[in-house]
């Protein structure tokens, strides 16, 4: 349940542990490897968080259903 975004796009900005870093490039230059070409850290950072919010919305739609909130 890939919610949908109608092409808006923001800027998210911040500041992260030095070893999040690392493990995202480490991730980035597997990935890269595996797919002949090069993958970007916020390509990762950004498939994490749309896999993130997904699951959430999956959470609330369910509780919303569950409770009687949401849709039948």
């Amino acid at each position: 349940m890939k919610a949908e975004t109608n092409g808006e796009q923001f800027e998210l900005r911040g500041h992260v542990a030095r070893y999040v870093i690392d493990v995202v490039d480490a991730v980035a230059v597997h990935q890269s490897a595996s797919v002949q070409r090069r993958v970007s850290r916020f390509e990762i950072v950004r498939s994490i968080l749309e896999a993130w919010a997904d699951q959430k919305m999956r959470e609330a739609t369910l509780i919303g259903r569950l409770t009687g909130n949401g849709k039948p």
